[in-house]
């Protein structure tokens, strides 16, 4: 696989859909933040589906919680990141984001493409 390839599916991987403007999100994002070193950081991913972020995170040396609001997801999540070695850097677990199970546990909370559901929320 020629290099270029290499990195589309890297890209691909992290993102999954509109690659394009979200990959150029994130790179700007990362270089106004400095996530170039998240050794130790703790991060949740929320609505984490298939794990792209989750990813992201984890070969920037973060320990990750991959969410989503069910398990499906998870499968596709757990062989992606085995694909790039750091499954040991993520753990999994059904969140809803409107009710977050944690209070100051976290370096960053991360989330792309959560709202874009219907959802009713009751007040």
């Amino acid at each position: 696989m020629r290099k270029e390839d290499k990195q589309n599916e890297f890209i691909q991987d992290i993102v999954e859909w509109d690659v394009k403007n979200w990959w150029r999100a994130i790179e700007y994002w990362g270089k106004i933040c400095r996530f170039d070193n998240m050794e130790g950081k703790k991060i949740l991913d929320i609505g984490g589906r298939a794990g792209g972020l989750s990813l992201y995170w984890a070969l920037k040396g973060a320990e990750v919680i991959c969410s989503d609001v069910n398990e499906d997801g998870f499968e596709k999540a757990k062989l992606l990141h085995k694909k790039y070695g750091v499954e040991n850097r993520v753990k999994y677990r059904v969140i809803d984001a409107i009710d977050i199970p944690y209070q100051n546990s976290f370096d960053v909370i991360c989330f792309k493409s959560v709202l874009g559901a219907s959802c009713i929320i009751q007040i």
